[in-house]
């Protein structure tokens, strides 16, 4: 038997309690503080055999609406999409934690979209907060979505919106993913091609790696007119089948137009918020 944990990045590892899955691999929450050491370079790199690589700044420009997303100016971060120009995908567990009772304060969140070496494409905190249904209650991995309504909508000269599919797209598609990992988490990184494997729990495990910082990673399918839509979102990692070495495989939320509707819907303000 092995049990799934998620750690939000303002607070310290909770157990999750109930929620096991039987002849499993042990998923492991992304956002866990364990941050590659620098050893004297400059900035991080990605591992060695790492399918990522590191977008220059001219491939980078294209997803611009790939960002960095904290709860707190100075807490960890995970990665989150603009959506829409005042709506951010992300996450649920970069935003609440169903073992501690907390849900992140809206206004106090900050999205960095087009994130590199430290420049800040533009900065926005939140103004409403809605969190995948059931995830607070009950943790459950199905619910690892998070949408972020902006106090102000990100300028179209700084980042163009990702929309989210019409409708599923997972499933024999080339995937890619895009992520601010915490070792490489100066740039924007991207491992494509990569493909969903099999289903769980409301999941899908993929080809894709994932590394710390991926929560909230948009897992990107183009449509048949051959434009890139957001299909998921990295909730987890799956470890490698007997202990091989590595970085564990993604597990994936599905998302779709319907999906994000029914997460808008539920989109509330804290006092201050609005």
């Amino acid at each position: 038997m092995s049990e799934t944990r998620k750690d939000s990045p303002s607070h310290a590892p909770a157990r999750r309690r109930g929620a096991v899955w039987l002849a499993m691999p042990v998923l492991a929450a992304l956002i866990a503080p364990a941050l590659h050491a620098r050893s004297g370079a400059a900035e991080p790199g990605l591992p060695e055999g790492s399918a990522r690589r590191i977008l220059s700044e001219a491939d980078q420009e294209p997803f611009a609406a790939v960002g960095q997303i904290r709860t707190t100016p100075h807490g960890l971060h995970c990665t989150a999409t603009l959506v829409a120009p005042d709506l951010v995908l992300t996450a649920a567990h970069c935003m609440a934690s169903h073992e501690k009772a907390w849900v992140a304060v809206p206004y106090r969140a900050v999205f960095w979209p087009d994130y590199r070496d430290g420049r800040r494409g533009a900065s926005e905190i939140g103004a409403a907060l809605a969190i995948g249904e059931g995830y607070v209650e009950t943790g459950h991995i199905s619910g690892d979505l998070a949408l972020l309504r902006l106090k102000a909508p990100i300028p179209a000269d700084v980042a163009t919106p990702i929309p989210v599919a019409e409708e599923p797209l997972l499933r024999g598609r080339e995937l890619a993913t895009f992520s601010y990992g915490y070792d490489a988490s100066f740039a924007l990184a991207e491992e494509s091609p990569c493909h969903a494997l099999a289903a769980l729990d409301g999941a899908v495990v993929t080809s894709c790696e994932a590394v710390g910082g991926m929560s909230g990673s948009p897992v990107i399918a183009r449509d048949d007119a051959g434009e890139p839509r957001v299909a998921a979102v990295i909730s987890s990692r799956m470890s490698r089948a007997g202990g091989q070495p590595g970085p564990g495989r993604a597990v994936v939320v599905p998302v779709d137009a319907a999906r994000l509707a029914a997460l808008a819907a539920g989109l509330s303000a804290a006092p201050g918020g609005g």
